[in-house]
């Protein structure tokens, strides 16, 4: 059977060799004059159609803030949604939505993301709440309680 760990190593080797690769490709396009000139004029011309979709927005819109009002409610609707199918499914019930004859089912995954908090600290916080009788001087104090004696 394939262990979690194991394939997250090799996951995080694979996405290692493809950073080298992308790095190595990018380092190539650096040294191309041409690519940076190319580079340049597409700044230019973002720069030109982000003035004009302001001012297309402003005319339209007229200073309304009732499309990112939309986008906010969109988002939350979507949020919404996806902790109502979670908690059917965690209930055991059928998770599906049918509109005019079309079925809609959820696609679940999972994301590991790294912790902020250390491993390593959280394993020494485990060992000092396992021995409560014991108590552990921070290496500052410990120094201080030696020159004491």
């Amino acid at each position: 059977m394939l262990d979690l760990k194991e394939v997250h190593q090799r996951l995080e080797e694979l996405k290692h060799r493809r950073r080298d690769l992308n790095r190595m490709f990018k380092d190539e396009l650096d040294q191309n004059e041409s690519y940076k000139k190319i580079v340049e004029e597409l700044k230019v011309l973002r720069e030109k159609k982000k003035s004009i979709e302001n001012v297309a927005r402003v005319s339209c819109f007229g200073g309304s803030d009732e499309l990112e009002r939309i986008k906010e409610q969109i988002k939350d609707e979507k949020q919404l949604l996806t902790d109502l199918a979670l908690n059917q499914y965690v209930a055991g019930q059928t998770v599906e939505i049918v509109e005019n004859e079309t079925r809609f089912v959820p696609q679940f995954s999972v994301k590991f993301k790294k912790e902020k908090s250390s491993y390593a600290e959280e394993q020494r916080a485990v060992r000092a709440e396992s021995h409560p009788t014991r108590t552990f001087l921070p290496a500052e104090k410990a120094g201080e309680a030696l020159v004491t004696i």
